[in-house]
């Protein structure tokens, strides 16, 4: 009986013992987490709102449409084998034209 009462109690070290022991974490590990620590974050940065003027807005509407309507033309010469000089630049125009239309439209 004495020995069954030994063994029990041993046995209940044993099983805090293991208990209380960690497994070991490897040591990159442990840097990275003190680095993740350690950075900040910084909060977002709003851009301002750009001032929507209407006068302005409607000039670059107006050179959006008449280079568009240019396009045609520049299409009957595409398609009769002659690619004209400056298409390249009107299409860059226009679609820098678009974009900042479209950045400009009040929400």
């Amino acid at each position: 009986m004495r020995k069954w009462i030994l063994f029990l109690a041993l046995m209940a070290c044993v099983a805090t013992v293991g208990r209380t022991q960690q497994e070991p974490v490897p040591p990159g590990l442990v840097e990275a987490r003190k680095s993740l620590e350690k950075q900040t974050v910084d909060p977002p940065v709003l851009m301002p709102r750009l001032q929507f003027d209407p006068v302005e807005w409607r000039r670059e509407a107006e050179e959006l449409a008449r280079l568009a309507s240019q396009l045609t033309a520049d299409a009957d010469q595409i398609s009769n084998g002659r690619i004209p000089k400056e298409l390249p630049n009107k299409l860059k125009r226009i679609e820098k034209l678009a974009k900042g239309l479209r950045r400009e439209v009040p929400p």
